[in-house]
C-alpha cells in the first residue's frame, strides 16, 4: 500500500503577493493574432486596442457553466477609461464597429490572461458616462464578454514586449 507524503499532493493555495484588478486590457481583432499554446502573436500591432482603465475600476471573471452538453466558460472583463477627447471617441467607434474581440488582460501582478479565442472572440459595448455631478467621472463604461468552449489562458510571454 502506498503512502501519500505531502509531496505527492496537488496543492492549490494562496499566493505570497495576492493584488487583484485588472491595469490594462488590450483588445484584439480575432484575424491579427495567432494562439500558440500559451503564446500569442500579433499580426500587426497597428491593430491593437490599449485600453487604459482607471485604478480600481477593472476586473475580469471566467465562470464555468455546465450542462448535458459538456461544459463552457463565461469570460467577462469590464472597466472604465477615463477622459473623453476626440481620439479615444474614434477608437471606441471604431471598436464598436468591429464588434468582437480577443482580449489580454494585465492583473496588478503583471499576469497577462487572455480571454477569448480567434475562433470564438468576444463582444465588445461601451457606455459614455459623464456623471451626475461636475464631480463625477467621466469617461467610457467599457465591457467584453463571451461564452468559449476553453478557459482562460495564462501567458508565458508577453507579446508587447513587456516585462
Amino acid at each position: 500500500m502506498h503512502t501519500l507524503k505531502k509531496d505527492d499532493m496537488k496543492a492549490i493555495g494562496k499566493e505570497v503577493d495576492n493584488m487583484g484588478g485588472v491595469l490594462k486590457i488590450w483588445a484584439i481583432k480575432p484575424n491579427e493574432i495567432v494562439l500558440n499554446g500559451n503564446a500569442v502573436q500579433l499580426l500587426n500591432e497597428g491593430n491593437v486596442y490599449e485600453l487604459q482603465v482607471t485604478q480600481d475600476t477593472a476586473s475580469m471573471a471566467i465562470t464555468m457553466e455546465s450542462d448535458f452538453k459538456g461544459h463552457t466558460y463565461l469570460h467577462e472583463a469590464h472597466g472604465f477609461v477615463a477622459g473623453y477627447n476626440s481620439d479615444s471617441a474614434g477608437y471606441l467607434a471604431e471598436m464598436s464597429r468591429i464588434k468582437k474581440f480577443v482580449i489580454i488582460c494585465q492583473d496588478g501582478l503583471g499576469n497577462l490572461f487572455l480571454l477569448g479565442r480567434p475562433t470564438i472572440p468576444l463582444k465588445f459595448s461601451k457606455k459614455l458616462d459623464t456623471g451626475d455631478t461636475t464631480a463625477a467621472k467621466r469617461g467610457f463604461e467599457i465591457s467584453f464578454s463571451g461564452r468559449v468552449h476553453y478557459h482562460e489562458i495564462l501567458l508565458t510571454a508577453s507579446p508587447f514586449g513587456l516585462s
